[in-house]
């Protein structure tokens, strides 16, 4: 048996030069985190804000308007709006953090896909108010890396990373999804369609 199937995969010529493995391994499992603070439109905390906080994390796959700081006296466009968003969808919020590729990023931010779990019907309609509806951002996504009691439960969700590209709050960051794979096609279909249809900063901002 072993041989006739050896003949079989040397006479299909098996792989074929097109044919691309990807072996992927998570850096960690995904858990679940109560948002505690917004920071801008791609980064939060947990516990407590900045420097009280007992994490910080970064959305992978997306860069927010920067917001005012010591270097920069005025928001860039859409920065406000960017913050304000993502301080409504998450702030007290129970949220399921999935890893990539990387864990952390060049200033120590926890690196994530962030999932909202059956989002409520105020949620769903702000999305779809924004322009960040479309049939891949809310699925049932089997999840079994999840630390829970039953790893192999489907449930529906909705991914905010793509949200926020998709109603033009946020733009792809390339440093990003060059890296981290797990989600990297719905972003950049996310981004073209915001393009397209000058959601968002695609309209706002020069």
């Amino acid at each position: 048996m072993l041989a006739a199937l050896l003949i079989t995969i040397v006479a299909c010529d098996f792989p074929p030069e097109d044919f691309e493995i990807v072996y992927a391994t998570w850096c960690d499992t995904s858990r679940y985190e109560t948002v505690d603070c917004v920071y801008d439109g791609d980064t939060f905390y947990t516990g407590a804000c900045a420097g009280d906080a007992d994490e910080t994390f970064r959305m992978l796959g997306i860069q927010a308007p920067e917001l005012s700081s010591a270097d920069q006296p005025e928001p860039e466009c859409y920065g406000q709006e960017a913050a304000d968003l993502l301080d409504e969808l998450l702030l007290g919020e129970r949220v399921r953090l999935e890893f990539d590729v990387e864990c952390e990023g060049i200033f120590g931010r926890t690196l994530v896909w962030v999932f909202i779990e059956d989002p409520s019907p105020a949620t769903i309609s702000r999305i779809e108010q924004i322009g960040g509806f479309s049939d891949s951002v809310f699925s049932d996504t089997d999840f079994s890396d999840t630390e829970s009691d039953d790893a192999s439960t489907t449930i529906n969700e909705v991914l905010i990373n793509e949200v926020l590209i998709r109603a033009g709050y946020a733009t792809l960051y390339k440093s990003d999804v060059a890296n981290n794979i797990r989600h990297t096609t719905r972003l950049e279909d996310a981004q073209d369609d915001a393009e397209a249809l000058e959601n968002g900063l695609w309209r706002e901002c020069d």
